[in-house]
């Protein structure tokens, strides 16, 4: 059986859930008008609908020097120049979105549909892949620049 929330999520984060949700609409009303009853009916489209919108296919890595990358989701990103947003979104989101990855001459992979939130601006796309492939060097400089933002 489906997980319904789950299939939901993925078909709203794919852009697919205004045409499924219609989809499944109409399964239901077909099968309640064969004289389903409605938690019948709703199973019946579920299964349907899962039959019709499956998942997509993950999108192949690409190597950037020795990181791997999916390719980035977001089609829109600020050009911008508020670079402690930028720190502070990669920050939050390397725990989310770095892998580690050890294949030859790979460190690690970047999965950005792992990410919780776009990035604020497209310096933050750069600041991540930096801090992939300095780690230590990289969050040391960080934990000096947020201790002058401590009390």
């Amino acid at each position: 059986m489906i997980d319904r929330l789950k299939h939901t999520k993925m078909l709203q984060k794919d852009g697919r859930w205004p045409e499924a949700v219609t989809f499944k609409n109409s399964r239901i009303k077909f099968y309640r008008g064969e004289g389903m009853t409605r938690t019948d009916a709703s199973d019946a489209a579920w299964f349907d609908l899962e039959k019709k919108y499956p998942p997509l296919k993950p999108p192949k890595a690409r190597q950037v020097g020795s990181l791997l990358e999916t390719p980035i989701p977001w089609s829109e990103i600020c050009e911008g120049d508020d670079v402690d947003a930028a720190d502070y979104w990669v920050i939050q989101q390397f725990g989310l979105v770095y892998e580690e990855a050890p294949h030859d001459g790979v460190e690690g992979q970047l999965n950005w549909e792992k990410a919780s939130s776009p990035p604020p601006i497209t310096y933050a796309i750069e600041l991540m892949r930096q801090a992939a492939l300095e780690e230590s060097g990289f969050f040391a400089e960080f934990r000096s620049r947020l201790e002058c933002f401590a009390p």
